[in-house]
């Protein structure tokens, strides 16, 4: 990022200077005599040890900028430069190995040998140089800084436009480049006053030719880019407003670049026209097109798009970003800007030909605005030295009576078709809970509800309700937490896990199937014993109960603490004989698939093996590194990844037994491991009294962690399509959080 560091804290930071008057004193009362002809930055200082104290300051502006570094250790080798009034630096030739000369008002006590004195002892200036062939300005080229009054300015510092160019032309792709020139200044110098803050900010007004007034504001544009933008380019013209932007995805890198574009008037030019004119890209022509608002947004294809969308609905924007908030609010309207901040790994150079992560620059925004004819306003703001954290926004937050005991579980309401919220508190009292957080009622129940509360249409009505148990009954509740009639139920021992509703076909009656007292009990949608049923010997289950058809056949599949696989018909007779796992088994997981060999339990045993056994019987086992102390999560809906965590690492594995990725957290994790997602392959995992949802497949989402245990959901609170995140805390705060994508 040197080049692009520089360029723009230094160079459109003169461009946000004016011109300069030129005076006509003779060329030996100024000090700019001396400068090497092919100077293209000078530094004037009030105090140069002051300056050279700022140079020195780890925090300073000058430390954050790398291509700085040369000239500091060249100045900082001349002793004896303190007690000067005014000096000048001027810097020519190659950014990285510079040739400096040095001007003041006080001779030098000492001149390091490979330096040259340039001047007699009858000049009223003192000058040395490291240039091996100093050329000096021409009369024609000197800047004259002698009003009386500028003399007390702060430091100040001058730019040439061909340093400029020169510099914006390694900086930036063509395109961009292009662009830039558009909005600077053709010829000449360039003069703004230097001040170095943790957010460096600069305004001023400059002449130049050829400009028509635009009074688009593309900084409205900024409104619709993604928290990881890594660089944008925004820029008017007479019938739109675009904005080139650059993800940090982590994808192809082709993928990644958008284009945004808002018609302000209607336009002759199609958007393959406007984009060519600004892409060199093959994909541009073949671009997916979606819309935001009003705005055309461009990209390579739906998976990238989508990315970009989910962002914008899920209002992780750059606009509500701390890295891009803190320069913002110093902002102001215009009709051209550039954002840049940090990169992260995947950074490249779609926008900027070279750029790096080892500066302490953390985001550069430079505006430019044509407020009248020839005329334009320039804006430049640098944060440095500071990394901001942003934290996942609120949507809402509640406060239970007591904390949680149990849930939280998701209900759809038949009406809205909008997801709720379930949780139990530790008075057992059961809240429904709207998707904006609010309380719609809360029911006293017996006892804790024991495992997972299941979404069943009892009659086929099109209307929902809760079935569950409590450590003592079978319950179903309607929507507005009244009991159906024939319910509760109570029960003749505790179960020992959820209860599970079945069809054996679309129009066959509803069969509720129960574990309590180590048998399977099997009740009517009225609350009756079902006639015929068996009342099969189970002992204590695992897993709630589940119904695998094949062909025309119907197995009752129970998973019993003894680790052995338990096939029942729909009498409750065995269909066939017990599976045993033969496994000292830690954690087991269910896949049901509609065939025999394709569904399976998936352990873990004591000894760090994966092993999947079939309901054929068949078994396979994999080997994992790790110890006796893993918790693991396997999506249950296939076999795309195993992921486990121990200590303070997390593992995720495809079904070879082939490690996806290894992540190490900063903190020891708990022994617990939630899947989120399967869509999204997302897991979430605690540490202390806080919450990281990791993707399997590249570690933790951004802004993690958040305050919460191990009651954690995904939600579309906000009916968008982009779930958020539901958290509960230890006393009782239950938040709903707007995830990042």
């Amino acid at each position: 990022m040197r080049w692009i560091i520089l360029l723009l804290i230094v160079c459109l930071l003169g461009a946000g200077g004016f011109y300069y008057s030129q005076h006509h004193a003779n060329s030996e009362e100024s000090p700019l005599t001396f400068c090497q002809n092919d100077a293209w930055l000078i530094l004037q200082c009030n105090d140069l040890n002051s300056t050279l104290i700022a140079m020195a300051d780890s925090n300073s502006i000058y430390a954050a900028v790398p291509s700085f570094q040369a000239a500091i250790t060249n100045i900082k080798s001349i002793k004896h430069l303190t007690n000067r009034k005014r000096a000048f630096v001027a810097i020519s030739g190659d950014i990285m190995k510079p040739s400096i000369t040095i001007i003041s008002d006080q001779p030098f006590a000492e001149i390091p040998s490979n330096w040259i004195n340039l001047v007699n002892s009858d000049s009223k200036w003192f000058a040395i140089t490291n240039h091996q062939n100093h050329v000096p300005f021409t009369s024609e080229e000197i800047l004259y800084i002698s009003d009386n009054d500028q003399m007390e300015l702060n430091d100040q510092l001058f730019i040439s436009l061909i340093g400029i160019n020169q510099l914006a032309e390694a900086s930036f792709t063509t395109n961009i480049h292009d662009q830039l020139k558009k909005e600077l200044p053709q010829s000449g110098w360039l003069r703004f006053e230097f001040s170095d803050e943790e957010i460096m900010q600069a305004t001023a007004v400059a002449k130049v030719k050829g400009s028509e007034s635009v009074d688009q504001n593309v900084s409205n544009l900024f409104r619709y880019l993604p928290s990881k933008t890594i660089a944008a380019v925004a820029f008017a013209n007479k019938s739109a407003n675009y904005a080139i932007i650059y993800c940090d995805y982590g994808l192809e890198d082709s993928t990644e670049m958008f284009l945004l574009i808002e018609e302000t008037r209607d336009s002759a030019n199609s958007l393959d026209a406007i984009a060519n004119q600004y892409f060199n890209k093959s994909w541009i022509k073949t671009a997916d097109i979606n819309m935001i608002g009003t705005l055309h947004l461009l990209s390579k294809n739906k998976a990238t798009a989508q990315r970009f969308i989910n962002d914008y609905k899920a209002f992780n924007r750059l606009s509500e970003a701390a890295i891009y908030t803190a320069l913002a609010s110093k902002s102001s309207e215009s009709s051209f800007s550039i954002f840049v901040q940090k990169p992260a790994k995947y950074s490249n150079n779609l926008i900027l030909e070279e750029i790096d992560d080892s500066n302490a620059i953390t985001s550069i925004l430079f505006q430019a605005n044509s407020e009248f004819s020839n005329t334009k306003s320039y804006s430049l703001l640098v944060s440095h030295h500071n990394e901001p954290k942003d934290e996942l926004r609120k949507y809402w937050n509640l406060i239970l009576d007591k904390p949680a005991e149990a849930g939280p579980w998701k209900f759809v309401n038949h009406y809205s078709n909008e997801e709720e919220i379930l949780i139990q508190d530790k008075l057992h009292q059961l809240y429904l809970i709207n998707r904006e957080g609010k309380v719609l009622w809360k029911k006293q129940m017996d006892n804790s509800i024991v495992g997972d509360i299941q979404i069943i249409d009892a009659f086929n009505s099109g209307k929902n309700q809760m079935l569950f148990v409590t450590k003592k009954r079978l319950v179903i509740l309607d929507r507005n937490g009244n009991n159906i009639e024939g319910f509760p139920i109570l029960l003749k021992g505790e179960p020992s896990t959820s209860p599970t509703a079945v069809r054996y076909s679309k129009d066959a009656d509803i069969r509720l199937l129960v574990h309590a007292d180590k048998h399977l009990f099997n009740y009517t949608i009225e609350g009756f014993e079902t006639a015929g049923w068996k009342k099969p010997k189970t002992g204590q289950l695992s897993h709630p109960i589940k119904l695998l058809q094949v062909g025309r056949r119907d197995y009752l599949i129970a998973i019993n603490s003894a680790d052995s696989i338990l096939f029942f018909d729909r009498s409750g007779k065995e269909r066939q004989k017990p599976i045993a796992l033969k496994i000292n088994v830690k954690q087991s997981v269910l896949s049901m698939d509609s065939k025999m060999q394709s569904s399976a339990i998936t352990t873990l045993d004591y000894n760090g093996n994966l092993i999947k056994t079939q309901f054929d019987g068949t078994q396979t086992s994999i080997s994992i590194s790790g110890d006796t102390n893993m918790a693991f999560a396997v999506d249950p809906g296939s076999e795309i990844n195993y992921t486990t965590i121990s200590g303070n690492r997390m593992v995720s594995y495809n079904p070879d037994g082939k490690e996806v990725l290894g992540y190490i957290f900063p903190t020891k994790l708990k022994h617990n491991i939630t899947w989120l997602d399967r869509k999204l392959d997302w897991v979430a995992v605690l540490s202390g009294s806080e919450v990281f949802v990791v993707d399997t497949k590249t570690g933790p989402i951004e802004r993690m962690p958040i305050p919460g245990d191990t009651r954690s959901m995904l939600i579309d609170a906000d009916g968008n399509g982009v779930n958020e995140i539901l958290t509960h805390q230890s006393d009782g705060t239950v938040t709903c959080y707007q995830l990042t994508y």
